[in-house]
């Protein structure tokens, strides 16, 4: 065939330089193929029907030399196939995941998992301590003297006010009772008890007064000062209805029934149909 052309009748371009620069000429010089023209398999010239579709094969001279020509082109085109083939290998091959990588992984999940486990234990004690702090400011609660009705805040300027200026007329009664009674009504039973005191070195007989220090020492727990500053006032007011009823109360602090049902009975002989008289009588048919 390279002896009958000489150039490429479609291009022109010289056959005998095409094949001395591949490698494979010698090979294309000793095997003739058939491109089937229904297909473009390539297809040997003894047979009669292409392997890949079964079309007849035209197996003439002319089908043989445009095959020859193709065949050439083609294999200009091959390394681009081979590289092509060879991407869409790698592209469909499942990624490769080397132990490392797992490993990292796993540890990452575990980060993970410790930090959700820290965060629960987290939640459940600080729900813990909520909770048991409750109790604790319930029974605060229950201790304060149902005389007194807690912090008043709108109270607190007139504190200040009222002791500044006790602290320039340290002999005015009058104001270092108001004094007094404030803080006592806002629940500062410590600083009540000493206006109080500083107020009976003044007027000593006013039972009112001493018997409302006996109840600041009472919510302060002093239970053997408030027993001996309320029987000290029921000596200057022998018929102190609110005297007995709150001595009774102490004696049942300090665990002396016997001492409190009797000052129970005394708040009720002086008036049982009182408020005073009914709590007494309360008392009394509970203990």
């Amino acid at each position: 065939m390279e002896q009958e052309y000489n150039f490429c009748p479609n291009c022109g371009s010289s056959i005998k330089k095409s094949f001395a620069n591949n490698s494979d000429s010698s090979e294309l010089k000793n095997t003739d193929v058939v491109i089937c023209s229904n297909c473009g398999e390539e297809n040997s010239k003894d047979i009669l029907a292409c392997i890949s579709c079964g079309a007849k094969l035209n197996t003439n001279r002319e089908s043989v030399k445009t095959k020859i020509e193709k065949t050439k082109r083609d294999e200009i085109r091959k390394p681009a196939n081979r590289n092509t083939s060879q991407k869409t290998k790698i592209k469909n091959s499942p990624p490769s995941t080397s132990a490392s990588t797992k490993y990292l992984e796993k540890k990452k999940i575990y980060f993970f998992v410790g930090i959700a486990v820290l965060l629960v234990i987290l939640i459940i004690l600080l729900s813990g301590i909520l909770d048991l702090s409750s109790p604790s400011r319930q029974n605060i609660a229950e201790e304060v003297s149902e005389q007194s009705s807690g912090i008043d805040l709108s109270a607190i300027s007139k504190i200040n006010d009222l002791k500044g200026y006790v602290e320039k007329n340290p002999n005015d009664a009058n104001a270092i009772l108001d004094l007094a009674n404030l803080r006592f009504d806002s629940g500062f039973f410590e600083d009540a008890s000493e206006n109080y005191q500083q107020y009976l070195e003044l007027v000593p007989k006013n039972a009112d007064a001493r018997i409302d220090m006996a109840v600041c020492y009472y919510n302060l727990q002093q239970f053997d000062k408030a027993e001996t500053e309320i029987i000290k006032a029921l000596e200057f007011s022998p018929n102190h209805q609110t005297g007995y009823l709150n001595l009774g109360v102490v004696y049942l602090a300090k665990q002396n029934l016997e001492k409190a049902k009797e000052c129970f009975n005394r708040a009720v002989n002086i008036d049982p149909n009182s408020e005073i008289g009914k709590k007494a009588n309360s008392l009394l048919q509970t203990h």
